[in-house]
């Protein structure tokens, strides 16, 4: 009495090769008939060899406490991609916001291209990959299961994303309108826009490290995010302002800079008078008359 494989299982198992998937069989036969069967389907190749139900148990580790664990780092992990979303999504919301808004109020640009680009290449990603790194929350086994229909924005986070970003962007259009005004000048307006939303961006970052208080968690617990928040500002907020505000360095023009001064207001011109501490210059002399 026999039980031979099917017709198709060989095909089966070399259009499974060809797809780069490794077929595994697992059998109740003896080793000997399980290891002629693979032969013949061609799953088991020159250099495999077949185990036992005893060599599998003593590879296997049966520690349930080791199934908890992965528990635990599965929802870490689910945690964090939430953070980093969040994250991202709300400043990208911010900036979006802030142009639209300032080119449809003023028909001015409040961050030119460069600006947007530094802040999407260093002030976000720097942070974002830092929040990946987040370790797990002590309470994260404390949670019920999540529903497998349940979307990553769900319990608020989308409504959360998105007042973040109108946040950012009316702090960034204060700021740009502040500047502006302070400095008499368009690109005084756009530094310190750039200045406000590079640095909230840092803020952000620490406020999506936990739903719950920061204290509770420890504000520098994440040693990689307070690189990340020291590196940032220094890479993406140049120097703009300066005491004396004489002297560029080249990264200050790279990303539109300019030194954060008041606008220079026009000293009164001097005229010739008896003024308090100003001595008059002597009149010109007249020259010799002629006598009739």
């Amino acid at each position: 009495m026999i039980d031979p494989p099917r017709p198709e299982a060989k095909a089966a198992v070399a259009t499974c090769r060809k797809a780069g998937i490794k077929p595994v069989m697992i059998t109740g036969d003896h080793v000997v008939t399980a290891s002629a069967i693979a032969k013949a389907l061609g799953i088991m190749e020159p250099g495999d060899r077949a185990i036992t139900g005893a060599e599998l148990d003593a590879m296997t580790d049966d520690n349930f406490a080791t199934i908890v664990d992965a528990v635990r780092e599965g929802r870490g992990i689910y945690a964090n991609i939430r953070k980093v979303v969040g994250f991202l999504l709300g400043t990208n919301i911010g900036e979006v916001i802030t142009v639209f808004a300032a080119m449809l109020l003023w028909h001015k640009t409040p961050l030119v291209s460069m600006q947007l680009l530094w802040i999407n290449l260093v002030t976000d990603s720097l942070p974002a990959i830092a929040l990946g790194m987040e370790a797990v929350e002590s309470d994260v086994m404390d949670r019920k299961p999540k529903p497998k229909d349940e979307g990553i924005f769900a319990h608020g986070l989308g409504v959360q994303v998105v007042l973040q970003g109108l946040m950012f962007a009316l702090l960034t259009l204060i700021g740009f309108v502040v500047g502006e005004n302070v400095t008499g000048s368009l690109a005084g307006g756009q530094t310190m826009a750039f200045m406000i939303l590079s640095l909230s961006q840092i803020v952000q970052a620490f406020n999506m490290r936990s739903e719950h208080s920061l204290f509770r968690i420890g504000p520098f617990s994440n040693h990689t995010l307070n690189w990340a928040a020291l590196i940032s500002p220094r890479a993406g907020v140049p120097r703009a302002v300066h005491p004396r505000g004489h002297r560029f360095r080249p990264d200050h023009t790279a990303v539109g800079a300019v030194p954060a001064r008041p606008r220079p207001h026009p000293r009164p011109a001097a005229r010739h008078g008896n003024l308090q501490g100003h001595r008059a210059d002597p009149p010109p002399p007249l020259s010799d008359a002629k006598t009739a």
